[in-house]
């Protein structure tokens, strides 16, 4: 912006503006990230009309299932996937006529709305908060006694000192964002640096607010924060246990709420990660200016507003949001052995176009997580964990009580309801309107809608690493651990994308490989987004195609993925080579679609069958004898010098060569495939 012009300001519609669906954001792929575009809107649904998964209230959403999550068809959408695929780059691999392997997205939807966790039940590993059975309508909260064996979270109230500091804080009313920042910090007993938050309320920035909207801000949303916090002892009435791995914890969505408008007012004890091994839970992250590099003030603006817009939507008088959230902490302390597994490679689609979030309806959705639950979202981060949890925040309520997660461990979250619709990606995120999910409910309360945290390893300037066997096997063992199928549980398909790449450094193709093979391994399909990336959509399916008509198995793809070494032939090609070389030639030609005119235009003819290259050999034996024949007789039969040394000599030794090795033809072919998929990298 030049000097002394007047800043562009963005008009903010907060209390007003509503969507259905969740924008799409694109960008380039991140340490847990991904990139997403725009897609149109549906019909809206007020949230007390969410239908229950199984109930006759449910099929008349306006015939739900059979509508993508943006309204339109998935017909539409595959056709649209088809037009792209068109558009790849045909010298990346080679494709397969009657692609066994490509699913369509409809084909791996899930058709009934379910959830990766097992029916709500309390157990000695299961902590639940509320009064069971959930009965369509907000539980009510239940007391249970203390366990002096797990450890807990000390939340404000228990605390008399510090909870009348805060009662009184919370009671004064807040009319400007001077105030707002003067609570708070009662509030922490601490002098925080609330100047974004400032900036953002009264500043002149583009994010931020315009003053009407700072006005019903304070007259309408400020007030419903301050109750939601001084609700806390009513709402939870038992200590929060810092979970160990293999326990849940359920929480009614007004019990999460509460505890966030808590976290809001950053009335919880500081934490340090390197000391608490635990993420930060109170909101002062998101309020800090930096006086240096203000790279990430724009973004941090604009999820502060995604958690205005979750907050509007709370309603204490009519019990609403009246759901359950689901947070279960898994760990494998047994791995598969990997290179015994007799497991089938499952089905696979990918898509350029979609979001997780979106495009994995029913699904198991990948959170491309840090290993302290959330990664930066109440700090600088703004990626594809991050923006998922801005637009859920109920998933922020993990950061509570999740500990910094093990090498075989994930965290499931199920129930978590999206608040509000968004665009652009990183330094471009954008709050857009509010937003009404209309996903249905299981039977126990929970949105059908779960998220896995699974954290990659961060190779940065160590590239080749990650193809390390170890690397892979840690990647393929967390993997696991999220996928794997809970007792009770449906065996969903697994959304997911190019987890772990970005600054993390991770190999898309790799991390694809890996992905299908845990996935695999657990029964699940996959669904795999490349976020408008063209370049791995031939060669993955083409991969996966030639592990359905080899009918290879996770172990057979796993031993020969083991032994790969970075070179100039990437994983993919490296994994069609070994695979191709226990694959007849006649099989593998039948499935071929096409080939690369400029470097396999004659493999087609050459190779149309192991009978046909069989009879042209013989041939040109018969005839090269033929030849062979006449120049010995006419040597003999001829003066010295008839014939020239050179011509008898060529002649003779064109039979020896061909007499050397009948089968030569059908070696140029081999040949000529493995040179072809060399270069086609």
């Amino acid at each position: 912006m030049e000097s002394g012009a007047e800043p562009v300001r963005k008009k903010v519609k907060l209390m007003e503006k509503d969507a259905s669906t969740n924008g799409y954001h694109e960008g380039t792929t991140d340490e847990d990230n991904e990139m997403h575009i725009d897609e149109p809107s549906s019909p809206e649904r007020a949230d007390h009309e969410i239908p229950v998964a199984g109930s006759s209230d449910q099929w008349e959403a306006g015939n739900i299932l059979a509508l993508s999550p943006e309204g339109s068809s998935v017909a539409s959408r595959e056709e649209h996937d088809e037009d792209i695929m068109e558009d790849a780059p045909q010298t990346q691999s080679t494709p397969v006529i009657d692609c066994p392997g490509r699913s369509t997205l409809e084909d791996l939807k899930w058709k009934t709305p379910t959830t990766s966790l097992p029916p709500v039940e309390p157990s000695p590993d299961h902590f639940v908060f509320y009064k069971l059975p959930w009965e369509n309508k907000a539980p009510e909260p239940r007391s249970a006694p203390f366990d002096f064996h797990q450890s807990s979270i000390k939340l404000p109230y228990c605390n008399r000192s510090v909870w009348q500091r805060v009662e009184e804080a919370l009671r004064s009313r807040i009319n400007n964002g001077r105030e707002l920042i003067e609570i708070i910090r009662k509030c922490s007993g601490r002098n925080l640096d609330c100047n974004l938050l400032l900036e953002l309320l009264h500043g002149r920035r583009q994010a931020s607010f315009m003053e009407e909207e700072t006005e019903r801000l304070f007259a309408d949303v400020i007030p419903k924060i301050q109750q939601l916090a001084l609700k806390l002892p009513e709402l939870v009435k038992q200590p929060i246990p810092i979970l160990n791995p293999g326990q849940s914890i359920s929480l009614s969505q007004l019990q999460v709420a509460s505890l966030l408008a808590n976290a809001f007012f950053c009335t919880f004890a500081s934490r340090k990660r390197n000391v608490n091994h635990m993420p930060d839970i109170n909101f002062q992250g998101l309020y800090y200016l930096p006086r240096g590099d203000q790279s990430h003030v724009e973004s941090n603006m604009q999820k502060l507003q995604c958690l205005f817009s979750y907050f509007r939507k709370i309603d204490l008088e009519l019990g609403e949001p009246n759901g359950v959230v689901t947070f279960h902490r898994r760990e494998v302390q047994d791995s598969p052995q990997w290179n015994e597994s007799t497991k089938p490679i499952k089905r696979l689609h990918i898509s350029r176009t979609g979001t997780i979030e979106d495009d994995g309806t029913y699904m198991l959705q990948m959170d491309f997580a840090n290993k302290y639950l959330g990664g930066g979202v109440l700090g600088q981060g703004c990626v594809q964990e991050e923006i998922r949890f801005a637009i859920c925040p109920e998933l922020i309520a993990g950061c509570l009580f999740s500990k910094v997660m093990l090498e075989k461990e994930a965290i499931i979250i199920c129930g978590a309801q999206q608040f509000c619709k968004y665009d652009g990606y990183g330094s471009s995120f954008q709050w857009e309107s509010n937003f009404n999910d209309v996903t249905p409910r299981d039977s126990s309360g929970r949105l059908c809608v779960s998220v896995v945290a699974l954290d990659a390893i961060p190779f940065y300037g160590r590239k080749s690493r990650q193809y390390e066997v170890g690397n892979m096997d840690r990647e393929l063992n967390k993997a696991f651990a999220g996928f794997m199928v809970d007792e009770g549980a449906e065996s969903i398909p697994v959304a997911t994308g190019n987890w772990g790449c970005g600054v993390f450094g991770g190999d898309p193709k790799l991390k694809s490989v890996l992905q299908l093979l845990a996935a695999s391994e657990c029964g699940r399909d996959l669904v795999y987004f490349t976020f408008r990336d063209k370049s791995l959509i031939e060669p993955l399916y083409d991969l996966h195609s030639l592990f359905l008509q080899k009918e290879a198995t996770v172990g057979e793809v796993y031993r020969n993925l083991m032994e790969y070494k970075p070179s100039n032939e990437n994983v993919l090609s490296y994994l069609k080579r070994k695979i191709l070389k226990n694959v007849p030639i006649t099989k593998y030609i039948k499935g071929c679609a096409r080939l690369d005119e400029s470097e396999g235009k004659n493999m087609k003819s050459e190779a149309q069958s192991e009978e046909r290259v069989s009879e042209q050999t013989d041939a040109q034996l018969k005839h090269k004898d033929e030849q062979a024949c006449t120049a010995k007789d006419a040597i003999k039969e001829e003066p010295q010098g008839t014939i020239l040394a050179g011509e008898s000599t060529s002649v003779v030794a064109n039979t020896k060569k061909d007499d050397s090795n009948p089968a030569e033809s059908k070696e140029k072919v081999q040949t000529k495939i493995d040179k072809f998929f060399k270069k086609s990298q």
